[in-house]
């Protein structure tokens, strides 16, 4: 039993099937608003993408809970409003982004949420990198 167990935790990362790791996207996203990659707070935590404007903190879908915790330290870090650019590779990340929306509205947390859809070929994100969900 302890066997199968130490089997499936090692596969489960594999099982995962990413198209791109997250530092692919970072790093597409960095670019289009002028932002740096991997930069260090002054606690240690590492910033996924850091503008200007915001303080990034960049996740697949289905890493929406522990997004929220990450963004929130980073806009304390670097004394920016927070944002999450949730990246959806499959249509049924979407329940993800809503998930994640309907709690930010809830609670009124100062986090912007940037949909990043690559499941589409040419998304509106892309476009318009920094077209945020609220205003």
């Amino acid at each position: 039993m302890k066997l199968v167990c130490v089997i499936l935790l090692i596969a489960a990362p594999l099982l995962a099937k990413r198209i791109n790791p997250e530092s692919f996207y970072q790093g597409q996203y960095a670019e289009k608003v002028g932002g740096q990659v991997e930069v260090t707070a002054p606690d240690g935590t590492r910033c996924d993408i850091l503008t200007d404007e915001y303080a990034i903190e960049a996740d697949f879908g289905d890493h929406w809970a522990q997004s929220l915790g990450q963004s929130l330290n980073y806009g304390f870090q670097f004394d920016r409003p927070p944002a999450i650019l949730l990246i959806m590779e499959h249509r049924e990340d979407e329940r993800y982004f809503i998930r994640l929306g309907s709690i930010i509205e809830h609670y009124k947390l100062p986090i912007e949420l940037i949909p990043l859809r690559v499941y589409k070929h040419e998304s509106d994100e892309w476009k318009n990198p920094l077209r945020l969900n609220r205003q």
